[in-house]
């Protein structure tokens, strides 16, 4: 019932969150289509930015 007003609680659990390192890779001689190249530019420039405004409360 919750979930559907829009109401969340992050509840602090001993060893949560667990802290995990994302990466993007791809094949050395992959050749990305104009989509994923705009795609990986918009992340690599605002990296900071979009961990900032969706992750605050994990940081």
């Amino acid at each position: 019932m919750n979930w559907k007003m829009g109401i969340y609680l992050i509840i602090p659990t001993e060893g949560l969150p667990i802290k995990t390192m994302w990466q993007l890779v791809w094949l050395k001689g992959k050749r990305h289509s104009p989509a994923a190249k705009a795609y990986l530019e918009f992340l690599s420039e605002r990296k900071e930015a979009l961990a900032k405004l969706h992750f605050e409360w994990y940081m």
